[in-house]
Parts: structure tokens; sequence; C-alpha cells
């Protein structure tokens, strides 16, 4: 079980939301996805959050979705849970 998520991890999430969203026709990101610390949203210690309040409606729970039913999406050490609309949480398993 790991304790944190490393910085390159949630990069590599935070990219992997930019390419799909890219992908799905939505190439506009001058004000997010974001990646944040823990402590944006108040998250236990290694963990991450990724906000993006101009982004599509869901997106968050799109992206958790997609991580849960596609193979290879995000790293199998990375948990995604949406906080709400606009923000997702990245967590160590």
């Amino acid at each position: 079980m790991a304790t944190r998520v490393s910085r390159k991890a949630a990069e590599s999430v935070l990219e992997k939301i930019k390419t799909h969203f890219s992908e799905q026709g939505w190439d506009w990101f001058e004000n997010g996805p974001n990646l944040r610390g823990h402590d944006h949203e108040e998250l236990r210690p290694g963990s991450w959050s990724i906000d993006w309040e101009d982004g599509p409606d869901e997106w968050a729970y799109t992206v958790s979705c997609l991580a849960g039913e596609t193979p290879g999406f995000v790293s199998k050490t990375v948990l995604l849970q949406p906080i709400n609309l606009c923000v997702l949480g990245v967590h160590p398993v």
C-alpha cells in the first residue's frame, strides 16, 4: 500500500486528462486543469487535487469513471476520487 502519490504520477494524471479532453474537442486549457497539493482541498498528505472550474460539466466524474473502466488510463498506484463537479482527488492506493 502506497502512502503518497509522487508529483510525477500526479502530473501523469493531469496529462491524461488533457489528452482525453483534447481528443473530445476540448482544446482550451488556459484556466486549467490545475495540479494542486494536498492542502488545497484539505486532503491527507501524499494526495493531490486537480481543479478545473472552466472545464466540461462533471469532468471529474467522467475522469474517475474512465480510470475505473479503462486499463492503463492511470497508474495502479493511484485512486481518483471526484470531490465535486470541478475538483478531482488523486490519492495513493
